[in-house]
């Protein structure tokens, strides 16, 4: 759990602007009997201009160090990206869902939360 109230407050208001939740749909071949899987992947993504890099390394240190920062600089972007099963598991657990004290404000980062939890 997060201790640092203001800090939680801030982010869940930040994640209603700057950030997303995705479900996407993956295909698999197995090549040894040419059949073919379906599954699903999700993650949790912050995407901001690379002059902002510290602000998601500052996130990402507040988060207990989950995810993974990657820099595009032919792009100018930065992106905090979490896609462990177990980092998505502690972020539902410890920012998004601990009472329901801060709620996502906006209907569509809710809707995108509900179908990762």
């Amino acid at each position: 759990m997060i201790s640092n109230n203001k800090f939680l407050s801030w982010f869940l208001g930040f994640c209603d602007a700057e950030a997303n939740f995705q479900t996407t749909l993956y295909k698999r071949l197995n090549k040894e009997n040419e059949t073919i899987s379906y599954g699903i992947k999700y993650s949790f993504h912050i995407g901001l201009h690379e002059r902002d890099l510290k602000l998601l390394e500052f996130i990402q240190e507040n988060l207990n160090n989950i995810g993974k920062i990657y820099h595009y600089p032919e792009k100018k972007e930065c992106h905090l990206n979490v896609n462990k099963i177990e980092e998505l598991n502690w972020l539902i657990k410890n920012v998004f869902a601990p009472n329901g004290v801060y709620p996502l404000l906006t209907r569509h980062q809710s809707i995108r939360y509900n179908k990762i939890r």
